[in-house]
This record gives C-alpha cells, sequence and structure tokens, in this order.
C-alpha cells in the first residue's frame, strides 16, 4: 500500500467511526422518550447528519488535497502544484481581477434645499460615508469591493478627504462614488437600502445613494504595494 493509498485510508476509517459514533448517540437516546423529545431528537439528528455531510465534504477536499500531493513527485506535477496555490493567494488577496454577481452603489452630494443656518458639509459626500458603505457591504459578505476603479484591499486602502475630494489607495477622487462590489446581490443591497443601514440613513439626510444589483460586475486588481509595517512573523522558538 503507498502513501496516498494510506492516508485516504486513515481519513476514511476517521469518517466511519465518526459515523458509528453519531448512529449509537441517536440509538441509545431513542427509548421511552415523549412527543416533545421526539421533535428535539429530529432536530438534533438533522444537525448532525448536516454536520456529516460537511465531514465528508472536508473529507473529499482532503483527498483530492492528498492526490495532489502524491501525483507531484515529478517536477513538471509540483511545479503546477505551486502555481495553482499562488493563483489561488492572489485571487483572495485582491491581486487578481474578478467578475461576478453583485451591486452597484452610486454615492453623490444632495440636492435637497439647506434648511435654516444649515451647514452646506451636511449633504456632501465625505470620507467616513464612504467607509461605512464599504464596511456594511464587507460584513454583509462581499468579496472584493472597488471604488472609482481602486480595489479596496484590507490592511492597505485607505480612505480620507482632501479637502473637497476624497483619497483612495493613492489616487485622489470627486463625486460621484461608484463602489462595485461582488457577492450575494440581495444581501448586499440589503446592507445599503435596509432600514437602519448607514447608506439608508445617509438618503433619510439628503445624500443621493442609488443601488443597483447586476449579475456581472467586474472589479480590477489591486496595483499597490503590499508592504506590512507593524506585523511580522511569528517565529517558533528552538
Amino acid at each position: 500500500m503507498n502513501r496516498k493509498q494510506k492516508i485516504t485510508s486513515i481519513l476514511l476509517m476517521m469518517l466511519t467511526l465518526l459515523l458509528v459514533f453519531q448512529y449509537k448517540v441517536f440509538q441509545n437516546s431513542a427509548k421511552y422518550v415523549g412527543l416533545s423529545d421526539i421533535a428535539r431528537l429530529q432536530s438534533e439528528l438533522t444537525k448532525a447528519k448536516a454536520e456529516v455531510d460537511v465531514l465528508r465534504e472536508q473529507v473529499n477536499e482532503k483527498e483530492g488535497a492528498v492526490s495532489l500531493l502524491a501525483d507531484a513527485s515529478e517536477e513538471d506535477s509540483l511545479e503546477d502544484l505551486l502555481y495553482e496555490t499562488k493563483s489561488t493567494l492572489e485571487l483572495v488577496s485582491g491581486l487578481t481581477a474578478v467578475t461576478g454577481e453583485g451591486v452597484i452603489v452610486l454615492v453623490t452630494d444632495g440636492e435637497r434645499e439647506l434648511l435654516a443656518n444649515e451647514n452646506p458639509n451636511n449633504l456632501m459626500v465625505h470620507d467616513v460615508d464612504i467607509r461605512n458603505i464599504v464596511d456594511d457591504l464587507r460584513n454583509s459578505g462581499a468579496e472584493a469591493i472597488s471604488i472609482n476603479g481602486q480595489r479596496i484591499v484590507f490592511g492597505e486602502t485607505k480612505i480620507y478627504c482632501t479637502g473637497p475630494t476624497v483619497k483612495i489607495n493613492d489616487d485622489v477622487f470627486s463625486q460621484p462614488f461608484i463602489i462595485k462590489a461582488i457577492g450575494d446581490r440581495y444581501f448586499l443591497e440589503a446592507s445599503v437600502n435596509a432600514p437602519g443601514q448607514y447608506g439608508y440613513i445617509l438618503k433619510q439626510w439628503g445624500i443621493f445613494v442609488e443601488v443597483n444589483t447586476s449579475v456581472n460586475i467586474e472589479i480590477p486588481a489591486y496595483t499597490g504595494t503590499r508592504d506590512l509595517l507593524y506585523a511580522e512573523e511569528v517565529k517558533e522558538s528552538e
């Protein structure tokens, strides 16, 4: 039995033991119970089955990874594996242009009449407004975000006012601000339009905020440098 077969056998054995354990637990719990207990146990069984499905998927993923490593004995195979890993890291790090469903948010200064003695800045879009909308989109599952063509990368992108304009990454922009986000378009739309969300509050205040969903949004790659100024690798003590 080769190394790949041994690892696969161990993973399958662990999954089998887990399934047997789950079966015995629910078999022992099914004696002399009432209707409420039956409903509770059925709910727990459904949850356990879902967890087992997740474990099966993880086992399949691990088997695939083991297969790749086992098959990477030749130099060409190892290079392919490293290239695939590099591509995946670039994708999740924002270094690759991406496409997918999502939303396009248009934000610009309000045009309503000012109230008596009202500060005109109340109807202007500021950096904090853009940052809060971006945070709401990210918290609702946005996988990629851009503003006026600038990719937003956590830990790298800075958004701040420079007079009447806003600086994003290394470029300066004036209104309108076009925010694109890739993710579940309905969740992302709600993250702006739902009552209590920052975009909703801005609209109530008089700032123009419009959200449109799309099944095909393109977001460019991040083109700036990615240097860590404060964080460094934790090295294990010898």
